[in-house]
């Protein structure tokens, strides 16, 4: 009867350890899985998002498709805003950058959200399909105080054949 209580005990803890272990890699696992990663970045009061790339028609004069990587920039008034724009193309080993652009807007007036639209001509660096996005970074000015530059934050990507 004593061996049957200590056999009993032992398998006890021992489910209870291992029932400890995984209710630890669950709750360590499934808030990593459910979270989805954030696309709008904000600092001092900003908030700008890189929208995910989008088709918007044909260069007449070339034929090459033309995206647009659009950002949508939120801001209260009485301030500025500067930001980078990083235009790429996703590849497995190495990404191709396609150009950086410099966007400056105005809430000075009067806060809000707006949509700065870039379209560029797609680039073709491979046969078959094109994987695009765009990074952003931005600092804020209010008065005579800017911020420091915000870290980086990336679009989806779109895929398109060329």
């Amino acid at each position: 009867m004593h061996i049957h209580r200590i056999l009993a005990n032992r398998k006890t803890k021992r489910s209870s350890v291992l029932g400890a272990a995984a209710a630890l890699a669950v709750a360590t696992i499934v808030p990593l899985s459910l979270a989805t990663p954030a696309q709008a970045l904000t600092r001092n009061g900003c908030t700008v998002t890189p929208e995910k790339p989008r088709f918007v028609g044909f260069d007449v004069p070339t034929g090459k498709k033309l995206i647009d990587y659009p950002l949508t920039v939120t801001c209260p008034k009485g301030v500025t805003i500067r930001i980078i724009q990083d235009l790429w193309e996703d590849d497995p080993f190495y990404n191709d950058h396609n150009g950086r652009f410099t966007h400056d807007r105005s809430f000075l007036i009067a806060g809000g959200t707006v949509t700065v639209h870039n379209v560029q001509k797609l680039v073709d660096t491979e046969s078959g399909e094109e994987a695009v996005f765009h990074s952003m970074s931005f600092k804020v000015t209010s008065g005579t105080i800017t911020s420091g530059t915000s870290g980086g934050q990336n679009s989806a990507n779109l895929y398109i054949y060329d």
